[in-house]
């Protein structure tokens, strides 16, 4: 695991790459509300988790 996330570390991506994976998110998309939401709720904004879920 830890040379997982060292490896990914290294590879910083562009910025026009960035912008280009950013833009393609819909964060108006509705997602469905799963039991094990309301646990994360206590450490996350509702929008915020919307947002991981997509």
């Amino acid at each position: 695991m830890s040379l997982f996330l060292a490896k990914s570390r290294q590879t910083i991506p562009s910025l026009e790459s960035m912008e280009k994976i950013l833009n393609r998110l819909d964060l108006k998309k509705k997602t469905k509300e799963e039991k094990e939401d309301k646990d994360l709720l206590a450490f996350y904004h509702k929008d915020t988790l919307t947002e991981i879920k997509i």
